[in-house]
C-alpha cells in the first residue's frame, strides 16, 4: 500500500514592456519573467509479507525549480507586403532535488541523496513574412545553445554544451476569401522535463518503482504538413513526423535483489533517448448546425505512429493505427437557457513500449441566464459514463504487465457568476509570457 501526499506551490512575476515606434506597426516587446515551483511529494509504503509483521517504508522528496526568462521580440512591417520578426531570448534554471528515504523509520543513505541541475539557453531568431497576390510566404530561422550541469551529491554527472539550427517554412496559396490550402515544414526541439533529469528512485510499491535520467537528450522532430482552412481554420489536413532520440518516458526493466528471505525481482520504468519515430496523421474537421438552434463542431483523426529501437539487447519495433472521433453540440433552448454536449471516441493505440486500450468520455451542461443576462447558472457533468482511464499493457523480453489508471474525471460543477461593473470596457491585451516553454517543462503531476 502506498499512502502519497503531495503539495505544490508556484510563484510567478511577468514585467511586459511594449513600444511603438510608428504607425505602421513597427513595435519593440521585451518580457522578464520569475518563477519558482515548490514540488512536494511523501510517500507510506507499507509491506505486508504473508509471515511476519508490516514493513514500513518512508520517501520525501523536495523539489524546488526556479527559472528566470528575458525575451525581446522586434517587428518591423515594410514596403509591398513584406514583414520581418527577429528577437533574443536568455532563460537560465535551476533545479535542486532532496530526496529522503527512511526503511522502518531509520535513513537509508544508499537510497538518499540530492540532485542539483542548472541550465542555461540562449536563442535568436529571424522571421521574414511576404504576400503576392494569392501567396503568403513565412521563413525563419531559429538557433539554440544549451549549457546544462548537473550534480548528484558531489559528482558531476552531466556536463553538457550543444547548438543547434532550427528552420521552418510556411505556404498559404488563398483560393477565395475563405478557402486556403496550407503547406509547412518545421524542424523543432522537445526537451525532457525538469523531473524526467532527477536520477532518483522512486517507488511506487515495494516491487515497482520508477526514476529519472539526468543524462536524457531532447529529441528533434522533421515536421511536415499539407492542409486546407477554412477562415483560417483546419477543415482537413495530413501530416508526417520523423522524430530522432525520441524520449520513452516508461522504459521498462527488471532487476533480481537478495533479501534476508531470499531474491526477488522488481520492476521498474526509466526514461531513456531509445528509438526513432514516424508519425503519420489525417484530420477532418466539420461544422454541426441546424438553423439557429443547434451550432457545434465534430471531427476525426486517423494516425499512425511506428517505433525503432534497440534497447536491453533487444530490436523492439512496433506500429499501429489509431482513430480518434471528437463532437462539441450546443443547443439554444430558449432566450436565456442553453444545452451543450461533448465528447471523445479513441481506438487502441501503441504509446512507446505501451500498447494502450481504447479511451472515450462523454460531458454534458446546461446553462441558464439570469438578471438580464449580468449572470448565469451553469451545470456541467464531466465523464458521465466514467470511462476516461488508462488501459494498456507492456510485453517486452521476460517483462509482461497490465496498466490502469483513473482518476476522478467524472464529477459535476453548478457554478453562479455575475458580471460586474461596464460590460463595455476593452479588456486586457492578451499575450503569451516569455517563460511558456520552461512552465510547459514543470511536470506538477
Amino acid at each position: 500500500m502506498n499512502e502519497q501526499r503531495t503539495t505544490r506551490q508556484n510563484q510567478a512575476l511577468n514585467l511586459n514592456w511594449k513600444h511603438a515606434s510608428d504607425s505602421l506597426g513597427t513595435t519593440l516587446n521585451v518580457d522578464l519573467d520569475l518563477a519558482r515551483y515548490d514540488l512536494r511529494n511523501g510517500s507510506v509504503i507499507t509491506t505486508t509479507p504473508r509471515v511476519g509483521a508490516p514493513i514500513t517504508n518512508d520517501q520525501l522528496v523536495v523539489n524546488p525549480v526556479k527559472f528566470t526568462t528575458l525575451k525581446a521580440d522586434y517587428t518591423r512591417p515594410m514596403s509591398h507586403g513584406r514583414k520581418l520578426e527577429t528577437g533574443l531570448k536568455v532563460s537560465s534554471a535551476t533545479i535542486d532535488n532532496d530526496l529522503t528515504f527512511k526503511s522502518e523509520g531509520a535513513l537509508d543513505a544508499s537510497r538518499s541523496n540530492r540532485f542539483r541541475y542548472e541550465e542555461n539557453i540562449n536563442a535568436a531568431y529571424v522571421t521574414f513574412y511576404q504576400k503576392l497576390r494569392k501567396w503568403d510566404l513565412q521563413a525563419g530561422l531559429r538557433g539554440e545553445q544549451t549549457i546544462a550541469r548537473g550534480r548528484l551529491d558531489n559528482d558531476l554527472i552531466v556536463d553538457r554544451r550543444y547548438w543547434q539550427p532550427f528552420p521552418s517554412v510556411f505556404i498559404t496559396r488563398r483560393l477565395d476569401t475563405t478557402l486556403a490550402i496550407t503547406a509547412q515544414y518545421s524542424r523543432r526541439i522537445d526537451r525532457p522535463s525538469y523531473q524526467q533529469q532527477n536520477p532518483f528512485i522512486f517507488y511506487l510499491d515495494s516491487l515497482t518503482f520508477t526514476k529519472g535520467n539526468p543524462t536524457l537528450r531532447p529529441q528533434f522532430t522533421n515536421s511536415y504538413k499539407l492542409g486546407l482552412t477554412y477562415t483560417g481554420l483546419p477543415v482537413f489536413q495530413v501530416s508526417y513526423d520523423r522524430t530522432a532520440d525520441v524520449i520513452f518516458d516508461y522504459a521498462p526493466q527488471q532487476e533480481t535483489v537478495e533479501t534476508p528471505r531470499g531474491p526477488i525481482t522488481k520492476t521498474f520504468t526509466v526514461a531513456d533517448n531509445l528509438a526513432r519515430a514516424e508519425n503519420f496523421s489525417s484530420q477532418l474537421n466539420f461544422p454541426l448546425s441546424l438553423g439557429k438552434v443547434v451550432d457545434g463542431y465534430g471531427g476525426t483523426q486517423l494516425n499512425y505512429q511506428k517505433y525503432d529501437a534497440l534497447y536491453q539487447g533487444e530490436t523492439f519495433r512496433k506500429s499501429k493505427w489509431s482513430w480518434v472521433f471528437y463532437t462539441e453540440i450546443n443547443v439554444t433552448l430558449t432566450k436565456t437557457t442553453k444545452a451543450q454536449i461533448s465528447g471523445y471516441y479513441a481506438t487502441a493505440s501503441q504509446f512507446e513500449f505501451i500498447q494502450a486500450g481504447y479511451n472515450s468520455s462523454f460531458g454534458a451542461g446546461l446553462e441558464q441566464g439570469l438578471w438580464k443576462g449580468r449572470g448565469k447558472l451553469t451545470l456541467n457533468v464531466n465523464d458521465v459514463f466514467y470511462d476516461d482511464r488508462t488501459r494498456g499493457r507492456i510485453r517486452f523480453g521476460d517483462i509482461n504487465f497490465r496498466i490502469e489508471t483513473r482518476s476522478e474525471t467524472r464529477n459535476a460543477k453548478l457554478t453562479l457568476s455575475y458580471a460586474l461593473g461596464n460590460r463595455n470596457l476593452k479588456g486586457a491585451r492578451e499575450r503569451s509570457t516569455g517563460a511558456e516553454a520552461e512552465s510547459q517543462r514543470v511536470k506538477t503531476k
